[in-house]
This record gives C-alpha cells, structure tokens and sequence, in this order.
C-alpha cells in the first residue's frame, strides 16, 4: 500500500525541482527527503525522477504520477477545509512537553493556543532530562537538537541563536 506521506514529498520535490527545496518546505533535512523518494520509487518500481547537477527533473513515469497524485492532493485539501473542526469546538486534554534547559520561552505559543482554541485544556510537561520520557507522555514536544532521530516525526520550527556564558574558575 502507498503511503501518502511518501506521496507528499514526492509532490514538494516535483515542485521545487531539488532535495533542499522540498526539505525546506517540509522541515526536514535533505537525506529525510531522499529516503522518502527512494521508497517510493521502490514501492512502485520505476524511476519517478531524473537526478542531475542543477536538481531533479521528472521522468515520463513521475510526470504520468504527478498528474494523478495532484488530483488527489487537491481532494485532500478540500476536505481538510471542509471538515477540520471549528477550534471553538475543539476540547479535551493537550499535554506539552519542553525542555527546561535553553530553548524557546514558549509564553507566545501557549497564549496563541489559548486564545485560539479556548477550551483546550493545556498541560505543559517542563524536564531537564528526556531520557525517561516517551512519545506517548504528551501530544506536542518542543526538544532542541540539530539532529532528529531518524525514526521520529519532527518539524523544524526554527533555529535559535545561543550564547554561553561560564567563568575561568
């Protein structure tokens, strides 16, 4: 069976003609984009892109796929619009989870969730150690690294800046 998530990388590297660009969009790295690529073409036995110098250039079989995989991309866009529920109905339990050390104040997301989904009732998980936490402790994790494990759904959100400060002594 296909896998969409696969089918939605191959769609934003059709469109950006390059592994960076498709990364981008998608806030992944560039070997997370070529994996997803090659599994596909696997799944499917034939080759969907041509790879060259200046970027990747769809053969006749990707062309043919990335006529058909538009039609229902756009499907899946529109009931996305049409179903995804009102926030205002949105309620129930959403546990955060940040690390304690360095990272992001997360005061603006909070109050952005918040304020946009009222009756969400928002817990906030605060650990300097991750080692003993697992994915199915909370919903949403907010974890600095410059490296995801291979194996984990992650976003990049943004990058930012750090300064350390220590003493001589």
């Amino acid at each position: 069976m296909l896998d969409w998530g696969n089918l939605e990388y191959f769609i934003s590297c059709a469109n950006h003609g390059t592994l960076s660009g498709c990364a981008k969009e998608m806030g992944v790295n560039h070997s997370t984009v070529s994996r997803k690529i090659e599994k596909l073409e696997k799944e499917l036995a034939i080759k969907l892109f041509e790879r060259r110098n200046s970027g990747y250039a769809l053969t006749i079989h990707g062309k043919d796929l990335y006529k058909e995989v538009q039609k229902i991309d756009f499907k899946i866009s529109a009931l996305k619009e049409r179903f995804i529920p009102n926030p205002e109905l949105m309620d129930g339990k959403l546990v955060i989870y940040k690390q304690s050390e360095g990272g992001k104040n997360m005061t603006d997301i909070i109050t952005k969730l918040r304020k946009n989904y009222p009756k969400l009732n928002i817990h906030i998980m605060n650990h300097a150690d991750s080692s003993d936490l697992t994915t199915e402790m909370y919903d949403i994790g907010f974890i600095g690294t410059t490296s995801p494990p291979e194996d984990s759904i992650a976003t990049l959100l943004g990058e930012i800046d750090m300064h350390i400060y220590g003493s001589k002594e």
